[in-house]
């Protein structure tokens, strides 16, 4: 999830926290360039694809709103 008073936006670059929804400890910082999705906010929970470029920051380059499903037949 999102990690509530994180989210950053300056012009060129978003960046925010993601938060572990288990243990709310572990974090990892995610800097993002482009538009966000209508329905973005602190506290949700997002799919995201892009570049992890240490062991704590992702380089975004596309962010879903929610998780995936799990598969079910």
């Amino acid at each position: 999830n999102i990690k509530n008073g994180t989210l950053n936006i300056e012009p060129g670059a978003i960046t925010f926290l993601l938060v572990d929804v288990e243990d709310n400890a572990s974090e990892i910082e995610v800097e993002y360039t482009g538009d966000l999705p209508a329905s973005f906010s602190e506290g949700q929970g997002i799919s995201l694809k892009g570049t992890m470029v240490s062991a704590y920051k992702i380089e975004a380059n596309k962010i879903v709103m929610g998780c995936p499903s799990k598969y079910t037949q």
